[in-house]
């Protein structure tokens, strides 16, 4: 099992966490891109390639989980070297994963060998849970417009057992991650921007600024 937790950032300030991914990942490899919802315009599957461009990278293809589903479209992502799934909206991207049943996908990705690459809502998605991220979009009161309602419960993927908070540059993220730490009993991560965390087989390896909470 290959995972790469990003907590966020620039491709510059994500150097470290760069390298180690293109140390184990060849520059000739098919990168699929997954949107957390619909990129109808474009824009973020562009700044993807243009990451992953500047290291030598060709070989990328979108797949979407929400609005342009195409289910005859699993094989090719099947076939892929490393899928990304992208920041966005954590519940919405959740809630698609489970409607399309591609947790399945995901799994048969990472226990052939594929590397999974996860970027803040992504990274949510490889944990037990996204509970963390639901009561923190409640307390800024931004609930209702992420769908969060057309989930019945909260399980996330569970690839690793430990929960995650990427963006703990902001002080509200920290202080909640330390009341949520007093009712949980995983281990719980803070990731600065510009950090992430490696699964490697049995080797967990903390880059940049990560902390426990």
């Amino acid at each position: 099992m290959r995972l790469f937790l990003y907590s966020g950032g620039t491709r510059e300030q994500n150097e470290q966490m760069n390298k180690s991914l293109i140390e184990r990942l060849p520059v000739d490899s098919v990168l699929t891109y997954i949107p957390s919802q619909s990129d109808k315009t474009g824009k973020y599957f562009k700044e993807f390639r243009n990451w992953f461009g500047y290291y030598g990278y060709k070989n990328f293809q979108y797949f979407d989980l929400d609005e342009d589903y195409r289910e005859d479209k699993l094989d090719e992502v099947r076939k892929s070297d490393s899928i990304y799934l992208s920041g966005g909206n954590t519940p919405h991207f959740l809630y698609n994963i489970k409607k399309r049943r591609f947790d399945r996908i995901l799994r048969e990705h990472i226990s052939s060998g594929g590397i999974l690459i996860g970027l803040s809502a992504g990274s949510y998605i490889m944990t037990p849970t996204i509970l963390y991220t639901v009561e923190y979009h409640k307390q800024l009161g931004n609930f209702d417009v992420l769908n969060i309602d057309r989930l019945s419960e909260f399980d996330a993927l569970g690839f690793v057992d430990f929960e995650v908070v990427p963006h703990f540059d902001h002080v509200a993220k920290r202080k909640l991650a330390r009341k949520y730490k007093k009712r949980i009993k995983n281990k719980l991560y803070g990731m600065y921007d510009g950090s992430g965390i490696i699964i490697d087989g049995t080797e967990v390896q903390f880059i940049g600024r990560v902390v426990e909470v």
